[in-house]
């Protein structure tokens, strides 16, 4: 209806307790403002102190709670919250062209969300919610991670199974797409091909047969306020994972290509100057199962429209 701001799904969550963690980053940053629309009662949990300061200023009912890994106590903090929702997006990611590894970055991917998983139990939350990857279905297996940061998700899962099977924590996995968006700070391929479009710059890249999932970062924050709720608005219990997939998948060069009409410009690039990685995803993400009730709104070529009409334009 005219005017309407908050869909009926989102209005579920109005005065519900929510603990958020990862929303300092680009999705988190897209969740947080949706929840804080929805009417949640929103906290947020996040090492970015400074952001949520500010985060908490421009919405005040909003409560932050600095994190300090290995320091804060998560269960008296919960405990003390009583949150009827935790969504964990909380993540370090590695990056296997220039060698930072994130079996270095355990503390974050693993422990941090078992952590959490065992506080939100003993607080009596009753639902839990993480970001899974397409990442951990190499060559479409049910359970083969493509680096060590998707295994660290795997393992992950495999923890939470076992709280919610002790506990009756409802658990649910969101593995998504390529999250994709304007004003997106993160080091991806992606934003990297946006930049080198604006100012001409000559960009190595592979042989650009493998398949990019383009997820717009809208429909993934959507994905994540209707599993709230209870799949197919029905509250359940146990562990489950749910595929969150584009419309589309497309090849990577294929994706240039798009860009490159969008823009006007021709990429300089030099397809095949690099390798393959030992891992990429030569074929569209098939297999585990959509969450129910969900699909998303744009379309490949929203995205690329969006993506390039919001890429930064580099200073003489």
């Amino acid at each position: 209806m005219p005017g309407e701001t908050v869909v009926p799904r989102e209005a579920g969550l109005h005065g519900q307790k929510v603990l958020l963690t990862g929303a300092s980053g680009f999705l988190g940053r897209h969740l947080a403002e949706r929840l804080t629309r929805s009417g949640a009662a929103l906290h947020l949990l996040s090492t970015a102190a400074a952001w949520g300061e500010a985060f908490r200023l421009r919405s005040p009912s909003t409560q932050f709670h600095p994190l300090v890994l290995g320091q804060t106590d998560l269960t008296e903090l919960l405990n003390g919250i009583r949150p009827d929702l935790v969504i964990h997006l909380a993540a370090q990611g590695g990056n296997t062209r220039t060698g930072c590894d994130a079996w270095a970055s355990l503390d974050v991917n693993l422990r941090y969300g078992a952590a959490l998983g065992v506080a939100a139990a003993a607080s009596g939350c009753p639902r839990f919610l993480m970001a899974g990857s397409h990442f951990q279905h190499f060559e479409n297996r049910e359970d083969a991670p493509f680096d060590a940061y998707a295994a660290a998700k795997s393992a992950l899962e495999s923890m939470l199974r076992g709280i919610s099977d002790l506990h009756g924590l409802d658990v649910v996995s969101l593995h998504l797409g390529d999250v994709l968006g304007r004003a997106d700070p993160r080091p991806k391929v992606v934003n990297a091909i946006l930049s080198a479009l604006r100012d001409g710059s000559e960009m190595a890249l592979s042989g650009g047969d493998q398949f990019l999932m383009p997820l717009h970062v809208e429909d993934a924050a959507q994905a994540f306020l209707h599993a709230s709720l209870g799949d197919e608005g029905r509250p359940s219990c146990g562990f489950r994972r749910w595929a969150v997939r584009p419309h589309q998948a497309v090849k990577l060069h294929d994706f240039v290509s798009l860009l490159e009409r969008e823009s006007g410009t021709r990429l300089n690039a030099r397809w095949g100057a690099l390798a393959y990685r030992t891992r990429e995803r030569m074929q569209p993400w098939e297999g585990l199962p959509p969450l129910p009730g969900w699909e998303p709104h744009h379309s490949l070529e929203d995205l690329v429209r969006e993506l390039w009409a919001g890429a930064p334009v580099q200073e003489a």
